[in-house]
């Protein structure tokens, strides 16, 4: 007898009122099944609590099809979905962080974001700890069997020059000579603690904090926040609103993938080439700051109303995305003339990938092919992404620079129609309700999800492609030489900011 399809086991349960995407209550049963279950029609994306169930989102290979998992925590406990989905094991570090939580049979139990200086333990567990005294560090570890084969260890972070990501973290290597055996990645110095800051928060409050949750993204989870807020809440977004938002996304697109070029050439020792990629991204932000009164694009994208600005506005944002498309050939060149030290560097197979749910052009250069902008309010206008199998760094920057030639393109066909919003709406009011909103960032895929209550947040996760890139990096990173894990955090697109939220 043919085993269930995991899709139908997910739909078979229990429905709930979550808008945006359908969320459905399972049964322990299947979701242990679903937690040791295969397929390659539903890939694990993302995963959080909310203190009374733990949620798992899952897609389709493409990211379409979005559907929600739910399970009770019984016990403070729950079947651990990383035995089988390694993609999984960051969220359910994070979650027994924050909650106290148990991922019973976890492929990695250590702690992610709490190093023992927290004022509270569990901060988001209905009950909160008492803080340890005296604060006890988290222990990187060495295994016994590493240093009879010959093995050595290696650590740095979290604030030194030439690390693999933006952002504080500690790096431990385990090495074999200067080749890569084993990397751990400890984030949380820089956590902020987004999730406990907005609850309790009128919608359009917390959403200046959401702003600031990763630089590189921050209008993708501006676009996520306002989606799943009006989701929750039944409010539809007039058609020129969705336009600009569509082009405030890109123009994100196109600063980030600058930005994530610039570091990338920079660690493969190009330092000519990379201030090419930062002398345009100095115009870009130059332009947004006049398009929208800020370098990084923050608070441009509001829950329940547009932008404000001037009907004039656009003009500098014009000049800036004409500059982009007359520049192209040349930053391509500046590449191709790099080639020597991108060309089979830093490999990821495309299993690796699959395994990690890589995200992103750099997912989509090693086989996986979930892109949200086609599928999303981009729809034709976006040109389909470029994909690739096995992917190095030369592949990756391939892959952004055809990235930032669409999003020019698009960007400049959405601002000749571009005009500032209509009067916003009056805000949420006392409304209830949960949703779930999505955007693909310059990254991958974003995805937030809110309960409402008498118009303030009880609940909410954050999601951000960053805790699918980190632990795939860890993987890759093996067998390869000590001084190329910077080129390949950066040619990845790595920001701590996404962990750390």
């Amino acid at each position: 007898m043919p085993a269930p399809d995991p899709r139908a086991v997910i739909e078979r349960g229990a429905a709930t009122a979550c808008r945006g995407v359908p969320r459905f209550l399972l049964s322990g049963a299947d979701w242990a099944f679903l937690a040791g279950a295969s397929s390659p029609d539903l890939l694990f994306r993302s995963a959080w609590s909310d203190n009374a169930e733990m949620h798992a989102l899952w897609t389709d290979g493409e990211g379409g099809r979005p559907v929600i998992a739910s399970v009770a925590v019984e016990g403070g406990r729950y079947e651990a979905l990383s035995r089988h989905h390694a993609a999984a094991a960051l969220f359910e570090r994070a979650e027994h962080d924050l909650r106290g939580l148990e991922a019973m049979s976890a492929r990695d139990e250590a702690p992610l974001l709490d190093h023992g200086r927290w004022p509270l333990t569990r901060p988001l567990a209905v009950r909160p700890g008492p803080a340890p005294w005296p604060p006890e560090p988290p222990e990187l570890r060495f295994f016994p069997s590493e240093e009879a084969r010959g093995l050595h260890q290696v650590g740095f972070g979290p604030i030194a020059t030439g690390l693999p990501a933006s952002g504080p973290a500690h790096w431990r290597l385990t090495l074999r000579g200067t080749g890569i055996e084993r990397v751990q990645t400890l984030p949380g110095y820089a956590h902020r603690g987004v999730l406990s800051a907005v609850r309790g928060l009128p919608v359009t409050e917390a959403a200046p904090l959401v702003a600031r949750i990763a630089a590189g993204g921050t209008v993708a989870h501006q676009l996520c926040f306002s989606r799943a807020a009006e989701a929750a809440l039944r409010w539809q977004p007039d058609p020129a609103l969705r336009q600009e938002r569509v082009l405030l996304g890109e123009i994100e697109r196109i600063a980030t993938h600058l930005s994530d070029l610039s570091a990338t050439l920079e660690a493969a020792g190009e330092a000519a080439a990379s201030g090419s990629f930062r002398g345009l991204l100095e115009q870009v932000r130059a332009g947004c700051q006049a398009f929208s009164g800020h370098r990084w694009l923050m608070a441009a994208v509001r829950p329940f109303e547009g932008m404000r600005a001037d009907a004039g506005a656009g003009a500098a944002l014009e000049a800036v995305l004409r500059r982009v498309l007359a520049d192209h050939a040349r930053l391509e060149q500046a590449v191709r003339r790099c080639r020597h030290r991108l060309h089979d560097r830093c490999t990821i197979p495309d299993p690796v990938a699959r395994a990690h749910g890589l995200p992103g052009p750099s997912g989509r250069m090693s086989g996986q092919r979930i892109d949200l902008r086609r599928d999303g309010e981009a729809g034709d206008g976006a040109a389909p992404a470029p994909h690739g199998r096995n992917g190095d760094v030369r592949l990756r920057c391939g892959a952004r620079l055809a990235e930032i030639a669409d999003a020019a393109s698009l960007g400049l066909a959405l601002l000749e129609r571009w005009r500032p919003s209509a009067d916003a709406w009056s805000g949420p009011g006392s409304g209830s309700g949960e949703g779930i909103g999505s955007a693909e960032g310059p990254r991958g895929d974003h995805w937030h999800w809110l309960r409402i209550e008498h118009g303030r947040i009880v609940a909410a996760h954050f999601h951000d492609p960053a805790m699918l890139s980190l632990p795939a990096a860890e993987t890759a990173a093996v067998g390869l030489d000590a001084d190329e894990l910077p080129l390949l955090g950066r040619s990845l697109g790595l920001s701590m900011a996404g962990v750390d939220g």
